[in-house]
């Protein structure tokens, strides 16, 4: 049972190793608005992965956000934290 342990504490250690979190802020525009979102990813997943779209709260986009987007890249996923405040406020 020790060695058992052992093994997939080693096997544990091997695959968090390489893992890294890819951050980038992508502008992009709506409407003729300047928006930022937040696009994360495990770079340690190859091939096709599923997306995920985040979309933040009324009062915008923020670590909240950009920490549960985090949370999902660290599952497998591709995801995207929209940023729509700022369109929202000017098409008023």
């Amino acid at each position: 049972m020790k060695s058992f342990s052992t093994l997939l504490f080693s096997a544990f250690l091997v695959t968090g190793t390489y893992a890294e979190l890819v951050e980038k802020a992508v502008t992009y525009k709506q409407g003729g608005a300047p928006l930022e979102g937040f696009h994360v990813y495990d770079d340690a997943v190859t091939g096709k992965r599923p997306a995920i779209l985040v979309v933040h709260q009324w009062t915008g986009l923020g670590e909240y956000e950009k920490g549960r987007s985090r949370s999902l890249a660290g599952l497998g996923y591709n995801v995207f934290a929209a940023d729509i405040v700022d369109h929202l406020v000017i098409n008023r």
